[in-house]
């Protein structure tokens, strides 16, 4: 399909101003909010310019690998100049938009549709927010997004290359943070789930499938062997457990911290509380009783924007769930979700969480009200039939 993007070019030079204007805000003139975490980066990045091979070597033990190497890299060319990594965030944080687009029109098949989710990314507050700021966030997005494409690609034409590049995205991801890991397995759950019953594809599904499994399954291996893309779950999967156990024993403190009834301590006998934390991280400070300063009003409002947009996904239940690539996005996107719901005990790390996969839901969501609009005008315009 040859894709045109005339019709959102307004959409991505107005998203790369915006961004690039409050990269400059940030660097020159008032910090923006999350922007603490940006500047532990940029200070690495500096640190690490003159690094020699052993450093680099002790630095690729953690998430921060790519983010502090890249950085450095930059800094060795531009003679430290933090403006440059945000600019290269603005630029990488427009793409996006683009992306964006190409994923809804393959996902939908409807210009319309998809205009609508370009313009929602372009303008998406923490989408805009964190392309400005040097944080691994909306390079998480992009890789997902990237892997999306894939994803409808191989969902509707069953071809072992685009499960190839999904993999490659998700493990470039992984190389962020860890998490991103469980999208290779959902793809798989989703593409078994959601399967085609009969028809003359069949055999083709089930053998195309099997090497995906077990191209999956080495990919995994390898990973797990040599801890690459594992920091976050203790180094290998055999550690996550009790990684996690550590984590759900430590006492989150501030005023952003869930309430302790919410932590998974018990082992299986908390798995009721499981449905709770994904709630959370989606909808967080949403619940008034989590509100306790004006600043937790803008989190507020980007609560009210997921709880919009799962609004639109139930609302236009029959089109999803009439569409195989947009079930298997949905089951992506919410294993993603749930592992990452299970690792944040403040709700002001789950906006910055659920920032990452904001895109996977705007292509999914974002568009439906346009679509929904255009079956009744349709319907309307249908000639009655009479009764002679």
């Amino acid at each position: 399909m040859r894709i045109r993007l005339g019709p959102v070019s307004v959409a991505i030079v107005l998203g790369f101003c915006i961004r690039v204007a409050l990269a400059f805000t940030n660097i020159f003139f008032v910090p923006l909010r999350q922007s603490s975490d940006a500047f532990g980066y940029l200070r690495k990045s500096q640190e690490f310019t003159g690094a020699d091979l052993d450093e680099i070597l002790t630095l690729l033990a953690s998430n921060d690998t790519v983010m502090v190497l890249f950085g450095s890299l930059v800094y060795r060319v531009t003679d430290q100049a933090p403006i440059i990594l945000g600019v290269l965030m603005a630029i990488l944080g427009t793409v996006v938009i683009p992306l964006s687009y190409r994923c809804a029109l393959e996902l939908w098949g409807n210009t319309r549709v998809a205009r609508a989710v370009a313009w929602s990314v372009a303008l998406f507050p923490q989408l805009v927010l964190h392309s400005a700021l040097y944080l691994r966030e909306i390079p998480v997005s992009f890789c997902l997004v990237a892997a999306a494409l894939c994803a409808v690609r191989y969902v509707k034409h069953n071809q072992i290359n685009q499960v190839v590049g999904y993999f490659f995205w998700i493990f470039f991801g992984a190389l962020f943070h860890s998490g991103v890991m469980v999208a290779m397995p959902a793809l798989m759950v989703g593409m078994w789930t959601v399967r085609p019953r009969g028809g003359r594809g069949a055999v083709t599904f089930y053998i195309t499938n099997t090497v995906a499994v077990l191209f999956l399954a080495g990919i995994l291996y390898m990973a797990n062997a040599s801890s690459v893309g594992m920091d976050k779950f203790g180094g290998s999967l055999e550690q996550a457990a009790g990684t996690f156990e550590k984590q759900e024993m430590r006492d989150a403190t501030g005023g952003a911290a869930y309430p302790a009834w919410l932590r998974v301590s018990g082992g299986f006998s908390d798995i009721w509380k499981v449905p709770f934390r994904l709630a959370a991280l989606l909808y967080s400070p949403l619940v008034p009783f989590m509100i306790r300063s004006p600043g937790h009003l803008l989190g507020a409002v980007d609560a009210g924007l997921y709880l919009y947009l799962c609004r639109n996904i139930y609302m236009n239940w029959r089109s999803v769930k009439q569409n195989r690539s947009a079930l298997v996005l949905l089951i992506v996107m919410l294993a993603l979700y749930l592992l990452f719901s299970l690792g944040v005990s403040n709700f002001g790390t789950a906006i910055r969480h659920r920032a990452k996969m904001s895109p996977l839901l705007l292509v999914i969501a974002a568009g439906l009200p346009v679509l929904r609009r255009q079956a009744r005008a349709e319907y309307r315009l249908k000639p009655s039939k009479t009764i002679v």
